[in-house]
């Protein structure tokens, strides 16, 4: 008896996300690359003992790091009151 992949598709809002094996992934591997960037998928691959991981195409992690970019080089002093500075300005 010949058993198939099962793919899963999770539908969000922007696009689908896949989840499919680390066997499946790496004999697909083009396809699950040329998905992520073309399609702006996102692709988890299951793996033992949930270790999880998940592909997207630089661009959506460059997106993503820059949103949760935390202004860490600023002192938190000089953090906290340059919001006030600019209020107290207008």
């Amino acid at each position: 008896m010949e058993f198939l992949p099962l793919y899963l598709f999770l539908y969000k809002s922007e696009g689908v996300m896949q989840v499919t094996t680390v066997s499946d992934f790496r004999n697909n591997i083009k396809e699950f690359m040329d998905a992520a960037w073309d399609n702006e998928e996102e692709i988890i691959v299951g793996r033992p003992k949930g270790k999880n991981v998940v592909i997207i195409s630089f661009e959506a992690f460059e997106k993503m790091r820059k949103a949760l970019e935390v202004p860490a080089a600023k002192p938190l002093k000089q953090f906290r009151e340059e919001p006030l500075q600019i209020l107290a300005n207008k």
